[in-house]
């Protein structure tokens, strides 16, 4: 029977500096994959990926872009080697790159829709930090799920938005709470309150108005 393979694609916090360059310098696939981004998108890719710092990446109208670029030319690489996926899916941002592998979008409209995607949520969250006296908002792990979506409420704007497994929830929210949300977590006996390395407060009410 032949292998059958699903291709896993991550949301936003996946970036980092570098990313993927190591691919593209043994697969030529995956460099012609961000060349052709780079004409669609209007900017060099390579350059977003390679030469970007952490704090200026970590933003919804650069990362939202960058690793939807990595997913693709990973995938590239991987169809250069003959494997292509018999299924695939996304957290969050990477349904797009689950859908362009599908058929469902084409390759030319998921770079365009990511790339309006990620502007718009970025100028969200600038209005939420700009009410924040510049604090930009954003989103923590917190390992004490049975007592989340209390200190959550307790904390202010912070909402529990993504529930990841039995020990570990996500909570997006301004600034202020998730200091407070901090504070709270570990005055219940929360065993971490990890800030992610994101620029905006996903999957909450807080980002309704990019909708």
């Amino acid at each position: 029977m032949s292998k059958k393979y699903a291709f896993l694609f991550p949301g936003q916090g996946a970036q980092t500096p570098g990313m993927i360059k190591d691919v593209c310098e043994a697969y030529p696939e995956a460099r012609a994959c961000l060349d052709s981004i780079s004409q669609i998108a209007g900017e060099d890719i390579t350059k977003l990926l390679w030469e970007t710092e952490a704090a200026v990446l970590s933003r919804s109208d650069r990362s939202q872009l960058a690793i939807t670029s990595a997913s693709l030319a990973v995938a590239a690489a991987l169809k250069a080697k003959g494997i292509e996926p018999a299924v695939c899916a996304g957290f969050s941002l990477g349904e797009f790159p689950a859908m362009c592998l599908s058929g469902v979008l084409s390759f030319e409209d998921t770079i365009k829709i990511v790339k309006l995607r990620g502007e718009i949520m970025q100028k969200v969250c600038d209005d939420i930090a700009a009410r924040s006296a510049g604090n930009p908002p954003g989103m923590a792990a917190v390992m004490a799920p049975d007592q989340v979506k209390a200190i959550a409420k307790e904390a202010g704007e912070a909402y529990a938005a993504n529930m990841n497994s039995v020990k570990q929830t996500v909570v997006s929210g301004t600034a202020e709470a998730l200091t407070k949300l901090e504070e709270l977590g570990k005055a219940a006996g929360a065993r971490r309150v990890m800030r992610l390395a994101v620029a905006g407060p996903y999957h909450s009410p807080l980002m309704q108005a990019a909708a």
